[in-house]
């Protein structure tokens, strides 16, 4: 629904482009990360080099393993060298914004159709607890 909605206002397909820099590089941390453990390597320095730390790296990992774990389809992701965004990234995105502003309730409601309170409950607390880590502060994304 959020790819669709920003499609129907743009009039384009969403790109790297059209998102803030904390969240571009979150989506590219998870097509690298996916892209290097895909051809047998070792993800976390790729990750860490593109969030700027082992701690966040090891701290996104967790949130991409809760996404992972309960996530009802495979998600869905570009390649890295690809600017347009899959519904999946865009999702990801949202949902990011919303636990880094401690929306709890607007992140339940994007996710209420697709799962249910406990994986809601499991993932919102990583992502939270990454966003303070990430962004440095309690609230606000770039």
């Amino acid at each position: 629904m959020a790819l669709q909605l920003a499609e129907r206002i743009c009039g384009k397909t969403m790109t790297l482009h059209d998102m803030p820099v904390c969240e571009a590089r979150l989506v590219l941390a998870m097509r690298i990360a996916t892209s290097a453990e895909k051809t047998g390597h070792e993800a976390g320095p790729y990750v860490a080099q593109r969030l700027g730390s082992v701690r966040l790296a090891n701290s996104f990992s967790l949130v991409m393993v809760a996404v992972a774990q309960h996530w009802p389809d495979n998600f869905q992701l570009g390649r890295p060298c690809c600017s347009a965004l899959t519904f999946d990234e865009v999702q990801f995105a949202s949902l990011f914004r919303r636990a880094a502003v401690n929306d709890r309730r607007a992140f339940d409601r994007a996710l209420a159709e697709m799962l249910p309170g406990e994986a809601r409950d499991f993932i919102f607390a990583r992502m939270r607890s990454f966003a303070r880590d990430y962004l440095g502060r309690d609230n606000r994304p770039d």
